[in-house]
Parts: C-alpha cells; structure tokens; sequence
C-alpha cells in the first residue's frame, strides 16, 4: 500500500530551485524584478497578509522609489495579469497582500510531506528491526522528494528576500538524503546507499550521521578497506579544524568494523538504552568553549534539579555550544535532536524517536512509544533549536512522566510545568577603554584570530581596540568569531571601522557550520521569520530607541502607528523579550528593555525609509518634549530624580537632535537646546552645549536665543574663552530678551573670572541677579548671587553677607543644585578669615553636588578644599587622594580653566612638603595650558612666593625643573604629570618629604 500523497494537479509553484510557475506542465513566464521578488514574498507568506512596507523593503530595498505604494500597486497589477487562469489570486488584505494558493502546489510543502511521510515508514518498525518492504517504499519517497529539487532553494531570491525559509529546506534536503541511504540499507541495497552518500560527504565532509551511515553502507557492500578509509580521514579533519574526537557512536562503528561484527547483509542497527544512540542531524562540536564555565555548571545544577532545562537566548549567542558543552561532559549518554529541518508536531515526535533508536511495537503509536521510553530513559536528551516547533516541543514533553533529563535550546521557554529556564546572556565584555585580555569576549575574538592566522599580539592598544570591537559586536559569541575569521583578511581596525556594515562583513563562517550559522544576517533572518507579523512591526520600530527605553516611551512614540495596535503594545514587547529580540537586563527602572545593537540595525535595515523618517519624528518629538518636562523639574526640590530621567535619555536626546539636523526641523532643535543647556552646563556636557554653538553658527542672527548662552558656555568650557567672548559680543547686536540675556551674563561673568577680570566678573552677575529677582525666579537669582561671592572673595572684598543672602534664597527653592552652589559660595567667602567653617560649608556643597550628578559644583567646590588642606599645618594621605580626584574630573571634562586652578594649588602644596623640584616642574607644565586664564589675586601672590623661593634653594635644578616641565605639552600630559606626583607622595617611606 503506498503511502505518498496524491500528485498535484493544477497550477504550482517551484521554490526548490529558481521561482516558477507551471500550469498544465508548462512554465508560466515571470519577468525578472519586482514580480519576482514580489511573487516570492507572497510565497513565504501564503494565505497571509504581507504588509506593504515589508513587500517594498523586500523589492527594492534601500532603492526605493520615489513613490513605493503607487509602484508596487503597479508590481501586483502586473503579477495578477501573468498569474490569470493559474486559479491563484493575489488579494488585497490589509495591511497589504497576500496570495491564495491551492493546497498542495507548493514543491517545497510537497517535499516536506513526502519526507514525513517516509520516516514514518522508517520508524514503523516491529521488534524485528525495519520491514524491507516498508524500507524500499520509504526510499522510493525520498527519491520522490529529491526528486523535486533543481538547484538551491529559491534561487537567485534567497538571500534576498528567503534567506530563513532557504537554509531550513536546505538542512531538510540534507536530511532526507540521509534519511534515503539509511532506508536503502534496510532494504537491503548499501550500493545505492553509498552511491546517495559518497557526494554528500564530500560537500558536507564533517556532517557525522552521513559519515557513519556511509561508514556502513560501504562495509556491508564488501567494501571495509575504503569504509576504513572515510572514518581515517572525518577524524583527522575533525581533530585538525575543530579540536574534536569522533562521536562514541561513531566510534563504536568503526571498532565493529574492524572487528568484522556487521552482518554481511543489511540488518536494522539497534541500541539498547545504556549504549550511546548515533545522533540524528548535525551535532556540533565543543569548539573550545570560552567564558561559560560558570554557566555550564549552573545548567548541570539544573539538570540534576529538574528534568527540562531550557537555554534561552538571542539568535548566536551560544546556546548550542553550551549544550554540547554541558552534554559532552556529563558523563551520561546522551542523544541529541536538532530540529531545524522538523516542520511540525508530528516530526518533532519522529525527531526524537530516531534519536531514541526507538523500536515501535505493531498497534502501538509513535507518541505512546516516545512517552513511555522518556519515561525510563536514563540518559540525557538534547533538544536543539526548538524555537519554531514549540507547540510539537511542548506535546512531547507537557504531562509526560521523565526520568530522562531533557536540555532544550530555544530562543523562548517551551512552556511546560516542571521547566526551568537559563538565560544564556552575551559573553562579558570589558570596561569601557579597557586593554581587557580576560574578559570572555576579548578571549574569544583574540582565540579565533589566531584560528584564522592572525596574531594580534597583546598589547595594550590591540586588546583595547579588540575590546571595543567586541562591545559593539555586543559580545555575541557568533558575531565575534564571524569576526575574527576576517582577520585573515582585513586588519583590526579595517574591522572596527566598518562594523556599521556588520551584515554586509559577516559572511564567512565555517563551511562546516549549518548554513544558518554562516552569516550573521542568516542567523538574525531565522529569528525574524519566527515572529508574528505584529510583532515583525513593533520590532522594527523599537529600533528607533538607540539604547534603553522603557513602555511608556515605547506608547508615547508608537501609540499613533498605524501599523501596531496600541493597546498590545506592552503585551508585544514583553513577546519580544520571550523570543529573544529584547533584552531585559533589569527588572526595575527605566533601561528595562533594550536591543542589542547588532538586532538594532538588522531592525533598522528591514524598516522602509518612509516608515523609519516618520517614526524619528515621533521619537524626536518624544525626546524633546521629555527634556521640556525634565528642565522644569531640574530646578525644584526633586531635582535628583529628574537628573536621572535627562541621564536615562541622553541617548534619545542625541537620536533627537541627528533627526532634527537631517530633516531640518529647526524647531525641535531650538527646543533640545532650550530644555538642556542648564543640564550641559552643570553636568559638563559640551557635547550637548555644542547643540547651541551649531545652531548659532548655522542660522546666525535667526538662532534660538537659547542657544546663545549655550555657546558662550561651550566655548568657556572647552578653555577657548576668547570665543565665548565673541558670542557675547553677537549677542549685544541681536537683542535678547531679558531671561536669556541674564543666562549669557552669568556665563559673560565665568569668561570675566577665568580672564583674572573680577570687577567686571561681578557686574555681570550683578545684572543677571537684578533681572532675576525682578521676575520673581528665586533659584536664578540665588545662582547669581553665589556667583558674585566668588568674584567679590577673589577681589578680596566682603562676600559673606552676599553668600548668605544666596544661601536663603537656595533653601526656599529646596533645589539641591542652588543650596549646594550657595554653600560653595559661602566656603570661598569664608576661606581666608575661617578656614573650618569654610571647609564644613564645601563639605556640603560636594555632598549635595554628588547626589545629583552636578559635577561642576562638587568638581568646583573639591578644587577649593583641597587649596585649603593644603595650606593646613598637617597634610593627610586624603588630601592627596582628593586632588587626584578633581585632577582626574576636570581632565575628563577637559576643562583647562578649572584644570590649570586645582594644579596651581598643588604646586603650593608640593613646595609646603618641600617637594621644590616637583613643584617647579608642575608650575612649568601649567603655564603651558594656562593661556587666557592667568593667576590672579591671593593666589597669584602665593604662586610667586613658591617660585622665588624654590628658584633661591634649588639654584641650577631649578633651571632643570622647569625644562622638563615644558616636556608636558598638553592638557592630558599635565593631568598625568599631576596624577604620578600625588602618587608619589602618597608613597613615599615614612619619614621622607610627603
């Protein structure tokens, strides 16, 4: 009784090779093109919706037109003519179209179902091993089945617009012809097993079940010296390329070979349950696994605690690995199952059932015979890559009593009781600028560069350079080794440079690797295609978040598209996180989700440009209004938790302000500088003032009056401050209303102070503080206050009663920012005539500072403690480890104002320790970076006094001091002249000069 489906009659369509269609035996002509790519898209998606953004993205990709809806309106009208009297219909359904196929008329379904239908046959056995009857009819289907292929599935489409649907019909082609050299062995006919596998092992030449299934088919068919000879040359090519010992089962064969134990006729081969089964489908090698220890033995802890253990992760991160890993050396036998050719329920039954060697009884099914081996089991079962039969998965596994423990890998849990699920997360990526050679993803970058032929060495610069490859590889074990094999090729840098192509670059994995895994974008395709259509879109438009976002970003930027319905919003990111497309590395807080960036710009690449300029403008108008809400809140009693939010979205506000320059949107920019000028400035953030000084210079007399003071403030942080007075200067030519007037005379006021001009420091801050207060703003009017304590105390006037005055109106805004500076202000008035109430004053004012992330005030106000620790009787340890510190911040802000102040008074500290040599050498050195900002004041009085006097004890190495001083050229140089010296004294032996 045969047991093939009926052959199709009517219309078809060929997907197992070039894309055509046939109607009545003949081919029907599609040109070539747009109703190609269009045809096959409507293929993969038959009987579906497939919306017109992913049609026009798959067609013309980022060649669109210049009107995509109306040309691919065109495109179906044209495929609708060339398909009329085949019977199938293209409809329009929204969100676009979709295709009507008889059932049946597809090659590829039909491949798969003879296929299915064969191992059915295959695993219908009695106890007397496979019927050769039922062998040879299995074999004939499969003939049938192969029959069916012309050439690479989908053809010149594949990588195109099927690239996922390709590599799983090309792992099943593989598969069935296995599936067809076993079935000849049963029937009694190894010629033609061996004929079927002699080619496919010398195209997949590390495939292990068609290596020992030719292993047996060549013996049984008399000829043992070559079979000898292909298990010879698959083990050292195994142990060469990958480092790998032949499986035990394949191992066993050989031995029984050797030792003439296979019957001369073909025989069903059967295991008992305590020998080692063959695998079915490819199983992969260790590969040398690099940063999982810690891993592997929580998932063996699992295991011995639970008999389903899950590994979930995104698409190449390693779960595979990890699971040949852990099974390896579990000590146990242990079957592995890959399921990317399986289809269906009833395959992943089949699956498991060949990798159990599972004897069917006549009358009994092949679920009741898998549920009750499981049942007994004692060894380990593998279930790898579930993630597209998880309903079949689960069937198997939901209600069955185990005593078998089962390993899963899926990029979602199975969703049985009784599982337990381990997270395999990226591998550790160094710090930030770190030469790093023992984090895991350097270690494995560096391992297989060397696999490669490429030595990259081990210096400092090479690893830190490897280390910010793998930070934006995101420490994906796939993308890394992809990676690194193009170090045969390209140099380090070639690589890091162009990684915003990164699926264009990683391409080439090894041939021995499934298809899938062969390029990073065949890997993130597989992933994708398993998405509902809903969540296709969403996923696509969250690539719109550059880092973290949280859901109510996600519904205050994407409640408005049409293409996702908004109330499933949170219902389909949290799918998202369940399949392994976002990341959820928190459980509170904003930042709870996020991309990885390299599922970012594959996101980025399937989003058409017209949906993707659109939703930036959402997301732009988002961000702006979020700082809007932020700068408000900055200036009252909850400034820390605000501070926090403009932390959390910088990323975003950066997003904001690229959109608004590319699409020119002068308005949300003059808005992002408006909302963030006054965060930049206290936080030392020139990036974000420099928002202001573009604008400024791109519309001139037509900028935003914001960003005036933003400029000013830009160029006085960055030490240019003869710009910032030029801005000034435009500025009295433009007419500024009074409030933004007042912000750019308190910036004129630090341009004033840094130019030793204190009188006219203090009349700026005294304008800005009259409007301040005649507008009622107390938090302003305290700021400019506290300013013009610092002007009137570098004066040498009385500032106390000014201080105090600041500090009564920052206490009655309850603003952390305004009672910190007012403090700060206060500890410089009261810093020569009571050095203890000064120092309780700007301890303050550095905690408070600190709590909010204002670094200008707690940089500022640490300047100012350690000048007066280091003019006291006694100088501790800590005053050292302090002036390292503020050293270290304004370097990092590169803020040589404020830089080149903390150095001058270090060097009166050195020269009160009688350190006159390191003294000299520091004041040389400042003088080099100090152009602009000359010492002035009680200050400049004490510099003079240290160098007349170190100039009179130290005779001719005085002269020497300063020449290598004048070696220190820049501002990072000195930063670092001052960082070793504190060093120095913090370990000098007790009782030599400190």
């Amino acid at each position: 009784m045969s047991h093939s489906p009926p052959a199709h009659s009517g219309p078809g369509f060929r997907v197992l090779g070039p894309v055509e269609v046939v109607v009545d035996g003949k081919q029907v002509p599609v040109p070539t093109g747009a109703q190609r790519a269009l045809l096959a898209l409507l293929l993969l998606g038959r009987g579906h919706a497939v919306s017109v953004g992913r049609l026009s993205e798959g067609i013309w990709g980022e060649e669109l037109p210049q009107d995509p809806r109306a040309a691919l309106h065109t495109a179906v009208a044209r495929l609708r003519r060339t398909l009329e009297g085949t019977g199938c219909t293209v409809r329009t359904v929204a969100p676009g179209y979709a295709l009507q196929v008889p059932p049946g008329s597809v090659d590829a379904d039909r491949f798969l179902e003879l296929q299915a239908h064969a191992r059915s046959l295959l695993a219908a056995d009695g106890n007397d091993g496979v019927d050769p009857a039922r062998a040879a009819e299995a074999a004939d289907l499969l003939r049938s089945a192969l029959h069916l292929w012309r050439g690479p599935a989908w053809g010149e489409l594949a990588e195109r617009v099927a690239s996922g649907e390709a590599l799983r019909l090309e792992e099943a082609r593989l598969t069935a012809v296995e599936d067809l050299a076993m079935a000849a062995l049963h029937a009694g006919r190894p010629a033609e097993a061996a004929a079927v596998l002699e080619p496919m092992v010398q195209e997949n030449p590390l495939r292990d079940r068609a290596v020992g299934l030719l292993v047996d088919a060549l013996h049984r068919y008399g000829r043992t010296v070559d079979a000898l000879e292909v298990y010879t040359v698959y083990r050292d090519r195994l142990v060469e390329e990958l480092g790998l010992d032949p499986s035990p089962a394949l191992a066993d064969l050989h031995q029984r070979v050797l030792r003439q134990e296979l019957p001369s006729q073909p025989a069903p081969t059967r295991t008992s349950p305590a020998a080692a089964p063959a695998p079915v489908g490819p199983r992969p090698g260790d590969g040398g696994l690099v940063g999982r220890d810690e891993d592997a033995l929580a998932v063996v802890e699992l295991l011995g605690r639970g008999s389903l253990v899950t590994l979930v992760g995104a698409g190449g991160v390693g779960k595979t690995r990890l699971a040949e890993h852990v099974a390896t050396r579990s000590g146990r036998v242990h079957h592995w199952v890959d399921l990317v050719p399986v289809r269906d329920a009833r395959g992943v039954v089949q699956a498991i059932a060949d990798a159990l060697d599972l004897d069917v009884a006549p009358g009994t099914g092949i679920e009741a015979a898998v549920a009750e081996r499981l049942a007994t089991e004692p060894g380990l079962v593998v279930l790898d890559n579930c993630e597209h039969v998880l309903d079949g998965v689960a069937a198997v596994l939901a209600g069955t009593p185990r005593t078998a423990p089962v390993l899963a890998t899926s990029r979602e849990r199975v969703g049985v009781a009784g599982e337990r699920v381990f997270v395999v997360d990226p591998l550790l990526l160094p710090a930030p600028g770190s030469p790093d050679a023992t984090a895991p993803a350097v270690e494995l970058f560096l391992a297989r560069a060397r696999d490669a032929g490429a030595e990259l060495g081990d210096d400092s610069e090479t690893v830190r350079r490897v280390g910010e490859v793998c930070r934006a590889l995101d420490g994906l074990p796939l993308a890394l080794e992809l990676g690194a094999a193009r170090m045969g090729t390209l140099t380090l840098d070639d690589l890091a440079d162009r990684l915003d192509r990164r699926f264009e670059l990683l391409t080439r994995g090894p041939r021995t690797a499934p298809r899938r895994h062969r390029s990073l974008r065949s890997v993130v395709d597989w992933s994708f295609e398993l998405l509902e259509a809903e969540e296709k879109r969403l996923f696509t438009r969250l690539a719109v978040f550059p880092s973290g976002f949280d859901l109510p970003a996600v519904e205050a930027v994407l409640s408005e598209d049409e293409a996702v319905e908004a109330g499933r919003l949170a219902d389909l990111v949290a799918a998202l996180v369940d399949r392994s497309m976002v990341v959820r590395p928190h459980a509170r807080g904003r930042g709870e989700y996020r991309l990885l960036q390299t599922l970012r710009q594959y996101a980025l690449s399937r989003l058409p440009a017209q949906e993707l300029a659109e939703v930036r403008r959402r997301h732009a108008t988002w961000a702006v209004e979020t700082a809007e809400s932020a700068r408000r809140g900055l200036e009252g009693p909850d400034e820390h938790r605000w501070a926090r939010v403009l932390d959390d979205v910088l990323d975003d506000l950066r997003a904001a302000w690229r959109w608004s320059q590319e699409a020119g949107d002068t308005d949300v920019a003059a808005r992002l500088v408006a909302a963030t000028w006054r965060w930049g400035h206290w936080r030392q953030r020139n990036d974000v003032l420099r928002w202001g000084r573009t604008l400024l210079t791109t519309l001139g007399a037509d900028a935003p009056a914001a960003a005036y003071p933003a400029a000013a403030g830009c160029a006085w942080l960055e030490g240019d401050v003869a710009a910032a007075a030029r801005v000034g200067d435009l500025a009295e030519r433009s007419a500024l209303d009074d409030i933004h007037q007042a912000y750019l005379d308190e910036v004129m006021g630090d341009v004033h102070l840094a130019r030793s001009e204190v009188v006219e420091a203090a009349d700026s801050y005294s304008r800005a503080q009259l409007v301040h207060a005649r507008l009622g703003d107390r938090l302003h009017e305290s700021l400019a206050l506290g300013n013009k304590t610092l002007a009137l105390a570098y004066a040498g006037r009385p500032a106390t009663a000014t201080a105090e005055h600041a500090l009564a109106l920052a206490r009655a805004t309850r603003n952390p920012t305004a009672i910190a500076f007012a403090r700060y202000a206060e500890g410089e008035a009261w810093a020569e005539g009571d050095p203890r109430r000064a120092v309780v004053a700007l301890e303050e004012a550095i905690a408070l500072a600190e709590e909010v992330g204002n670094r200008l005030v707690s940089g500022v106000a640490m300047t100012a403690l350690v000048a007066l620790r280091g003019r006291s009787a006694d100088v501790e340890p800590a005053t050292y480890e302090l002036f390292r510190r503020v050293v270290g911040q304004w370097s990092a802000t590169r803020n040589p104002t404020l830089l080149v102040t903390a150095l001058r008074n270090l060097v009166i500290l050195l020269a009160r320790v009688d350190r006159d040599e390191d003294a000299v050498e520091l004041w040389s050195a400042t003088r080099g970076i100090d152009a602009g900002h000359p010492s002035f004041g009680v200050e400049a009085e004490r510099l003079a006094e240290v160098v007349t006097s170190a100039r009179s004890r130290l005779g001719v190495a005085f002269d020497d001091a300063v020449e290598r001083g004048t070696t220190h050229t820049d501002l990072s140089g000195v930063a670092e002249l001052a960082d070793r010296l504190c060093t120095d004294a913090l370990t000098a032996p007790a009782g030599e000069p400190a």
